[in-house]
């Protein structure tokens, strides 16, 4: 299955919403689903921060979360 989770902030940013998302995709991972994780431009690429398996997807290219941004 794919899933794609979406979150304000991902590791390496510190936030414990951004440390339960990289959890639940670990483990969503480890079930066998491609996960992609869609958040903010800022920070580096995780993969090489926390050693996330090649089957999470990190996008990272969304600039704010208001409203005119998704226009």
């Amino acid at each position: 299955m794919k899933v794609m989770l979406i979150t304000g902030r991902y590791p390496p940013q510190q936030c414990g919403i951004g440390d339960y998302t990289y959890k639940l995709a670990y483990c969503l991972s480890d079930l066998g689903h491609r996960v992609s994780v869609l958040s903010s431009a800022l920070g580096t690429i995780v993969n090489e921060v926390r050693g996330t398996p090649n089957n999470i997807q990190t996008i990272r290219e969304v600039s704010g979360w208001d409203f005119g941004q998704f226009r």
